[in-house]
């Protein structure tokens, strides 16, 4: 490898450059000195409270979320994979105030968004306007906006940042290159990190891929074995999560998320894209004004052109889009109720068309000569789309339409957010006839102390009987249980049953992680670590042709 040929003035322009874009999309959210706290990003605030106050004690997150969600204490920790939320929590270690702490996590994940996408454009083309172009398109697309900052919904935020790094993976496969693999599965086992949902959705899109492939007649042995040497390196990249999600999903009776199939409706999205709305409702989910309308204008070089690369990634972001769309049965019963039900929002496949787009669109220009690419070219898409992005996050944070106790200003606003705030309870067991009978006995979360391995909860009787508590109490996950100071056993699999005496009861429930789970992790973020550093490695080491295939 010589490191003397590598173009390091290119890089710190380019470093420059994403660091200029990251913080504009950081700012303008945050310009009021608050961020809203909508239902998902009360969820994450709780998990990623759990996992520093972990980390802060020299432990590693427990099976059990015991910090916020007002006592529920579910897997959370295990059936919801955490290791990339530490972009978030790491964070708090080096700043006091966590609004800023909040703030320098989304810098890292606006800086990783663009890093990724290079990568992928790289693929692509060796003009570096058209990189930058396929880089600020993923970017500043208003869905990418919509889930930072309408939704926090931290996984699917994660999965947005990694999903470039599959797909540099794959051309890197079609382009015969031995070592695609790494690419491939580093970005398949960070998606898988971060959110199971995008996952499932990003390995069914590849099953696709692959089937045309074969159809097509493209596919070779050579991919096969790619695809193999992929899955084999993610599996210790993933296999912390991989087991604590096994280990508590397959071992109990889990009520599993609701199922819904709630498409976006054309004319609603159509008022919120006119509107620059960035609100995080399922039915308006959109890719922003100037997004939409290159989608659209595609179609008159589609229809004028012949065979290219970038029609096939164009067929795909506008056949996926349409797909989202009110214009089909998709609330019907049947399908809500078959696996297809557990997307819940059809919104959410806009991430693939926001990827899918930008890669058209490079392709576009860099297989048509006629069709040139300059800066200012350049600048007449970007500068709009900043400005409109930049209005749409401010105009969000600005517009005060939540409840007061979800503006975040300070410590003490996201220590009531955590205790007191809305946040839904996944996860829970379900119960059976037995158990129903036994009576519910309800607590205040002002009687409850919750920590990152322990709920101890105050409980007044009127008399001594036997009382249910909203706690699981999973197979599979170590707890230790002790009531007004004696250690009980219980049963597991079901929720936590304890008889209280008449008067005064304490009631603590604790859960470690094992000796396993250290040893999982370690490896899991070891392997991480180095393929990371290989792909870098390979990075200076290669070098990026124009795609002759897809």
């Amino acid at each position: 490898m010589n490191f003397k040929n590598y173009d390091f003035k290119r890089l710190l322009l380019i470093t420059g450059l994403f660091s200029l874009f990251a913080i504009l999309a950081v700012l303008p959210a945050f310009a009021d000195g608050h961020m809203k706290l909508p239902f998902d990003g009360n969820v994450h605030l709780s998990r990623f409270e759990s996992i520093y106050e972990a980390l802060a004690n020299r432990s590693i997150p427990s099976d059990i979320n015991f910090i916020g969600f007002k006592g529920g204490s579910t897997a959370y920790n295990s059936l919801y994979p955490w290791i990339t939320g530490l972009i978030f929590v790491l964070p708090r270690f080096i700043i006091q105030n966590r609004l800023h702490a909040i703030m320098l996590g989304y810098f890292a994940i606006n800086m990783l968004v663009m890093i990724n996408m290079y990568l992928l454009t790289r693929e692509l083309t060796n003009k570096i306007i058209l990189r930058f172009l396929g880089v600020l398109l993923y970017q500043l697309s208003a869905y990418h906006f919509m889930i930072m900052y309408a939704r926090v919904a931290m996984g699917e935020l994660f999965a947005y940042t990694f999903l470039p790094l599959v797909f540099t993976g794959l051309l890197k496969i079609y382009k015969k290159d031995k070592l695609g693999f790494v690419f491939l599965g580093l970005g398949m086992s960070l998606i898988f990190n971060s959110h199971i949902l995008s996952t499932i959705t990003t390995v069914l899109i590849l099953i696709v891929i692959v089937f045309v492939r074969i159809i097509r007649r493209k596919f070779s042995l050579f991919e096969l074995k790619q695809y193999c040497y992929a899955l084999l390196i993610s599996v210790p990249m993933s296999i912390y999560s991989l087991f604590n999600f096994v280990k508590v999903y397959f071992n109990n009776d889990i009520e599993p998320p609701y199922h819904l199939l709630q498409p976006i409706n054309t004319s609603d999205m159509w008022q919120s894209i006119l509107n620059n709305s960035i609100v995080g409702d399922a039915p308006i989910f959109n890719i922003g004004l100037i997004e939409t309308i290159l989608l659209v204008l595609l179609i008159i070089p589609a229809i004028l052109t012949g065979y290219s690369s970038w029609k096939l990634w164009w067929y795909s972001a506008i056949g996926i889009f349409i797909g989202t769309l009110n214009w089909f049965p998709w609330e019907s019963k049947t399908l809500i109720e078959s696996p297809i039900g557990s997307i819940q929002f059809l919104g959410r496949l806009l991430t693939y068309v926001s990827l899918f787009l930008a890669v058209a669109i490079v392709l576009l220009f860099e297989e048509n000569e006629k069709y040139t690419f300059t800066i200012d070219k350049l600048s007449i898409i970007i500068i709009p789309l900043l400005l409109v992005s930049m209005s749409a996050s401010y105009s969000h944070e600005h517009k005060m339409d939540y409840p007061a106790n979800t503006y975040m200003h300070s410590n003490k606003n996201f220590e009531y957010a955590l205790k007191y705030g809305e946040a839904g309870l996944d996860y829970p067991l379900r119960l059976d006839k037995a158990t129903k009978k036994i009576p519910l006995k309800k607590f205040d979360v002002d009687d409850a102390k919750q920590t990152y391995n322990n709920i101890t909860i105050h409980i007044k009787s009127m008399k001594t009987k036997k009382v249910r508590l909203n706690i699981p109490i999973y197979r599979g996950v170590n707890y230790t249980v002790k009531i007004n100071g004696k250690t009980k056993s219980v049963a597991s699999g079901k929720n936590l049953i304890v008889t209280l005496r008449q008067g005064k009861n304490v009631v603590s429930v604790t859960s470690n992680p094992t000796k396993i789970q250290y040893v999982l992790l370690m490896t899991s973020v070891i392997s991480i670590i180095l393929a990371t550093v290989c792909s870098f490695l390979l990075i200076f080491k290669g070098r990026a042709f124009r795609i002759k295939e897809i």
